[in-house]
């Protein structure tokens, strides 16, 4: 009995943390509590499945609104990376591609450089990608069947997933809330998570589009393994070493200036 209180005081806590801060680490709360890690993931695991909290690759998120910005506020945020990450990745695409566009915002971002082409075929779930290549009538666009996510401004589910399965594209930009070694493309929305599956599943080639701030980032669950990943473009303030960690497991690193 004594045992349980003390777990639950603990678990209790954690939810109290969460709500100061919007992300832990398993590591900070095993030193906090004095317990092993093991003894952590067993709490979080509990109180993910009482739905308080979001379980992510090395810790927990707080089960809040914010995990999940809307599409118009991501927008808004490291904007000169994002720039400066979708000029590198418009010169990987040339006239006459077949290319895939995730919900992201760094994939839109991307968008709006896609206009200098003058025969180019676009399939994304994004609605607000597709609003802004509406105005260049050079270029295809083409949308799956599914159901609206606001947040997202995207189409999402079950249907998004078998109308993609039909579509072959040359390659595939995703942005991701996170990126490891050990885990790859990490992201926490589950049904965005699908998509983006669906939208590898259907690439030749696969290129993460990803600010440096993305190495230090928590997410729920792994959508692209390390090993799927051909090339990463990024920003100016990725660290060397992690440029070198890419490039030793055959990633292609372009940065964005």
């Amino acid at each position: 009995m004594r045992t349980d209180r003390f777990r639950q005081t603990r678990r209790e806590a954690i939810c109290d943390l969460l709500r100061a801060r919007p992300e832990l680490s398993v590591a900070e709360l095993a030193g906090r509590f004095a317990v092993t890690g093991a003894t952590i993931r067993s709490d979080l695991a509990a109180l993910h499945r009482e739905s308080r909290l979001i379980r992510t690759l090395g810790g927990a998120m707080a089960l809040d609104p914010a995990h999940a910005l809307p599409l118009q506020i991501r927008l808004k945020q490291n904007t000169a990376a994002k720039r400066a990450i979708a000029r590198a990745a418009c010169g990987l695409v040339r006239e006459g591609d077949i290319i895939a566009l995730d919900a992201s915002s760094t994939a839109l971002a991307l968008a709006s450089a896609l206009g200098v082409f003058t025969r180019l075929t676009v399939v994304t779930n994004c609605l607000a990608v597709v609003q802004e290549l509406a105005m260049h009538r050079t270029i295809t666009v083409i949308m799956p069947e599914g159901a609206l996510q606001r947040e997202t401004a995207s189409l999402v589910g079950a249907q998004t997933v078998r109308s993609l399965s039909h579509f072959r594209v040359t390659t595939v930009f995703l942005g991701a809330r996170s990126i490891s070694l050990q885990h790859g493309l990490g992201e926490i929305d589950q049904a965005e998570i699908e998509v983006k599956r669906s939208l590898v599943s259907i690439a030749g080639k696969v290129v993460a589009l990803l600010d440096s701030g993305k190495w230090q980032q928590q997410a729920l669950q792994s959508v692209v393994p390390i090993g799927k990943i051909d090339m990463v473009v990024t920003d100016a303030d990725i660290r060397s070493a992690q440029v070198t960690a890419l490039q030793r497991r055959g990633i292609t690193v372009l940065i964005g200036r």
